[in-house]
């Protein structure tokens, strides 16, 4: 199993601590484990960041990507990344990304990105593509559910409050909540999981 990761999940992920996880819950090596290219300087040279995010998110942010090997050129399609280049709302990152083909089929995409996702389930002319990765690609709020399984409600929930809730709009909204026990949070996140694979019908069953 290989995990390729964007910069939004990884600076998401790394504001609650829970970066490392995944190399747990996917069981996966970190030496299978990729980020961006643009990832080393995204992080490191990028004041948008210290506006938005603490030093001690970036600073875990640095160091994922120093622990974690960046997307081999050989891992690229170019002929795909070419046909994902006109495609709007598919960011530079995501580009890559959905043009991966990996030396494995076993293999998963974690975004934060749902627009890329939702730009790529409605383009035309990538049909192969979309095929390929079809329930390839995890996002977010998909992402909580299997924390919250996995370690538990409380201690994901202290989490990701303690962390201003990565950030992230959707997560404010469901762990926020007045009296936001496991049921009510569980139920919002779902909500949203089921909303947007049944909006992108193209890459996911």
């Amino acid at each position: 199993m290989e995990s390729f990761l964007d910069n939004d999940i990884i600076l998401k992920l790394s504001a609650a601590g829970l970066l490392e996880k995944i190399e747990e819950i996917y069981k996966v090596d970190s030496s299978s484990i990729y980020v961006l290219p643009s990832a080393p300087f995204y992080f490191k040279n990028n004041p948008k960041l210290k506006k938005k995010y603490d030093s001690e998110t970036i600073e875990r942010t640095k160091e994922a990507t120093e622990k974690y090997s960046v997307i081999p050129d050989k891992y690229i399609d170019g002929e795909k990344f070419q046909r994902l280049a006109d495609i709007n709302k598919i960011d530079s990152g995501e580009q890559i990304l959905f043009s991966l083909t990996p030396q494995t089929e076993e293999f998963l995409i974690l975004t934060g990105d749902k627009n890329s996702i939702s730009a790529l389930n409605n383009a035309e002319g990538v049909d192969d593509i979309k095929a390929y990765l079809k329930d390839k690609i995890i996002f977010l709020e998909e992402l909580m559910l299997v924390f919250i399984k996995k370690e538990g409600f409380e201690k994901i929930s202290k989490s990701v409050s303690a962390a201003n809730f990565c950030f992230d709009k959707v997560l404010r909204t469901c762990f926020n909540q007045t009296k936001a026990d496991e049921e009510k949070v569980i139920a919002c996140l779902e909500s949203y999981v089921k909303a947007q694979r049944q909006s992108c019908p193209n890459l996911f069953r």
